[in-house]
């Protein structure tokens, strides 16, 4: 399960309907309807102040899940915020993450359940990729950057070994690796790259599994 932004369907029994969220002046809205477009409630972030964004619904819960990137007031450096709101539009847990991070893609695993926050480590001169992973209940699993610059696309998707897979554009081609949840470890090679690929723009990857011999992404 993962998201990039837009509207999201909520599929849980009993709190069916749409989310999503938007900026409003200074802050993050999130808004819930049902499922003809009526507003059932709007929740703003005010630590989430910013248009960089990515949220992802847990379809087990009807939980919503929402990290933004924010200026933290009088320290002048960027901060990433990572907010889980209930089916009431609650906050129930928040994680501050201490890094300038751009989210790019929120992935909820389901065994055990976590909450991996994959985007661009913004420090310094090199844009990294960063995986931010979390429980349920707002704790921090690991936080890490990578060292592997995007360029431009970048995606991810929880395959159902539970693995973590991520694409990102390079110069010239794509990279992929294998992300162990759990720890933020590299499984198998460091990494694949796919030189000569002339378009950088990367819009989604499904992991599918042919049989148990031939796994494979597109």
């Amino acid at each position: 399960e993962k998201a990039t932004g837009g509207v999201q369907r909520i599929t849980t029994a009993g709190n069916e309907g749409y989310v999503t969220v938007f900026r409003s002046a200074e802050k993050l809205g999130v808004m819930k309807t049902d499922l003809f477009g009526n507003p059932l409630w709007v929740k703003y972030l005010t630590n989430c102040a910013s248009e960089i964004f990515a949220f992802s619904v847990d379809q087990s819960t009807g939980e919503v899940y929402v990290a933004g990137s924010f200026d933290k007031s009088g320290i002048n450096n960027d901060w990433m915020e990572v907010v889980k709101l209930d089916v009431q539009g609650n906050i129930a847990t928040s994680q501050s993450i201490a890094r300038k991070i751009r989210p790019v893609e929120v992935v909820i695993h389901n065994s055990p359940k976590r909450i991996s926050v994959v985007g661009i480590d913004e420090h310094g001169t090199n844009h990294n990729l960063s995986i931010t992973t979390i429980t349920p209940n707002g704790n921090l699993v690991f936080s890490k950057w990578f060292d592997m610059i995007v360029y431009e696309g970048l995606s991810a998707v929880e395959r159902d070994n539970g693995e973590l897979l991520v694409v990102s554009s390079n110069i010239g081609g794509y990279d992929l690796i294998r992300i162990n949840p759990a720890n933020g470890n590299i499984l198998g090679s460091p990494q694949m790259h796919f030189m000569n690929v002339a378009d950088f723009g990367i819009f989604d990857i499904l992991a599918y599994e042919l049989s148990s011999s031939n796994k494979g992404f597109l």
